[in-house]
């Protein structure tokens, strides 16, 4: 069980803090629920806790492993050459591991595909949501505004694809 201060990750909105646990009624069942602060979008959520781990909730990483993963950004990845539906489902199927590197790799494709030649409106999302999973744990991590933390994604990947 989480408690209040605890910073966190959903696999949906990206990192948080848990501002409060609360009882509220739900058709007649009192349930406990985590109210989750979500800064990078400035939302507020709530998380029943006997459903938190089912939902995918999970600590934050550390310093140490949000650098890894952000030097990760800058490893060369080979081309794959897989038509656009294999490529879709392979990218969903990482995202729902809920795994950060797996995030990441989805950023990393997603980047690199939209800077050669576009993306269809599905990986635009997916690409969106991998974007704002890693910016917004990499914030709350280093205790760094979003766009610094996008800044140092971006500068991570530039390395990974020569961009100058």
């Amino acid at each position: 069980m989480y408690k209040v201060g605890d910073k966190i990750s959903h696999p949906v909105h990206g990192a948080g803090i848990i501002s409060d646990i609360e009882t509220k009624e739900i058709l007649g069942e009192e349930m406990d629920f985590y109210t989750i602060e979500i800064p990078a979008n400035k939302m507020k959520i709530f998380v029943s806790t006997d459903k938190a781990d089912e939902v995918g909730i999970r600590k934050i990483l550390t310093k140490k492993e949000i650098d890894s993963v952000i030097k990760g950004l800058a490893v060369p990845m080979e081309k794959r050459n897989i038509n656009w539906m294999v490529r879709t489902r392979d990218n969903e199927a990482k995202l729902a591991t809920r795994d950060i590197n797996e995030v990441a790799m989805v950023y990393k494709e997603l980047y690199k595909l939209n800077n050669e030649k576009g993306l269809s409106s599905t990986e635009k999302r997916m690409y969106q949501t991998a974007r704002q999973i890693l910016v917004s744990e990499v914030s709350l991590v280093k205790s760094i505004t979003n766009e610094k933390a996008e800044a140092l994604m971006q500068d991570s990947l530039n390395k990974s694809f020569d961009v100058k």
